[in-house]
């Protein structure tokens, strides 16, 4: 959905799987079981390097530097412009579109985390992580049956914290989670209700931030912008400037129902400011507000970066859609708008290539 939620923090596989199925590169497809999720230091250096490598054309170190990648489950940038498709025609990897096959990567993940959390029964992120895959999968049933399973043995003892060692840092993520999952079955006001609770939890020890601006988000959605507003004149804690740009979309989009164009100019300029820190906010900002010509030429500009075109590029896949208000519904088509202009394709054409998924996006990740 075009609506974005902030808290997924472990890697992703299978968003880097997308991205290698859209070079072949068959060499890299094959992923490690017994590799530790979560180490993001750890990919993002090993990707640095292996854009670099790419850039040498020293073939093998390059894959090799993606296979630590993949292993690691990536979720930040990936190798999906046009750059690495020298991996898959320089006669060092052999192309086999048969071997990449998504579903059965997912069902994959969905195992080794199942597996990862029984071991490991103490881990409530484990447990969320099971959640995330099946949303992804569009397995919605499965997830809020195990979101709830989840939240039946908090509920049911005194003593959270002994059955989850993780439970402070946690509880606030996974019951944002599980507000999702009643999204995805239609249950909108369970989904408020469960994320206002989310919400009056404190975050990394500190004040609630991420669940008050997805709050605000969800509101939004909804059509309810002055309880928007109202969620997000809540946060108290510091922000990042991430945060603070999410922040302002909230204020963005409530300000263009409720028709208070000063506001609308207030939060574009700080969003056109601020840019650097999300610039998709600042191209998500311009469609809420209908500028679909602009929209074009901020994602033309995203996919001409090369610091900002992993993200880009993931951003116009074809994913499975999932369900949506008739709000994020009416934002999403002006979203496929402004992606199948011709102008933004042939740009697309340039650095790398569209392809259809049958999962969900993973914005909520």
């Amino acid at each position: 959905m075009a609506r974005r939620t902030c808290c997924g923090r472990r890697l992703n596989m299978l968003r880097a799987l997308i991205a290698l199925i859209v070079l072949g590169l068959s060499a890299c497809a094959s992923v490690n079981p017994k590799a530790v999720p979560g180490d993001n230091v750890a990919a993002a250096l090993q990707l640095d390097q292996a854009e670099q490598l790419v850039a040498d054309k020293n073939w093998p170190q390059a894959i090799a530097a993606l296979q630590v990648v993949i292993e690691a489950r990536p979720f930040h940038r990936y190798p999906s412009d046009i750059r690495y498709r020298a991996l898959s025609t320089a006669g060092k990897v052999a192309a086999n579109p048969a071997q990449f096959d998504i579903e059965a990567a997912a069902d994959q993940e969905f195992r080794w985390f199942q597996s990862a959390s029984e071991k490991t029964p103490q881990s409530l992120e484990l447990q969320s992580d099971v959640i995330r895959v099946l949303a992804q999968q569009q397995h919605y049933a499965a997830m809020l049956a195990s979101a709830d399973s989840v939240l039946f043995a908090i509920q049911s003892t005194n003593f959270p914290r002994k059955l989850y060692q993780d439970y402070d840092e946690q509880l606030s993520w996974f019951l944002n989670l599980r507000e999702v999952a009643l999204e995805r079955a239609g249950r909108w006001d369970e989904a408020v209700a469960q994320l206002t609770k989310a919400s009056l939890l404190s975050e990394e020890y500190s004040g609630n931030v991420s669940q008050l601006i997805n709050l605000g988000s969800l509101y939004c959605a909804l059509g309810r912008p002055k309880e928007a507003l109202t969620a997000i004149d809540s946060v108290l804690a510091a922000t990042s400037a991430y945060g603070a740009s999410a922040m302002e979309m909230v204020r963005l989009d409530a300000a263009v129902q409720m028709g208070d164009s000063k506001q609308v100019r207030h939060s574009l300029r700080f969003l056109r400011t601020h840019r650097a820190d999300s610039s998709s906010d600042y191209e998500y900002a311009l469609i809420v507000t209908n500028q679909l010509d602009r929209a074009a030429g901020q994602l033309k500009a995203q996919l001409l970066d090369q610091d900002e075109r992993q993200h880009a590029l993931l951003s116009v896949q074809t994913y499975a859609p999932a369900t949506g208000t008739a709000r994020e519904l009416e934002l999403d088509a002006r979203q496929r708008i402004v992606i199948a202009r011709r102008d933004v394709q042939a740009v697309i054409q340039r650095v790398g290539r569209v392809e259809t998924y049958r999962l969900e996006s993973d914005a909520y990740n």
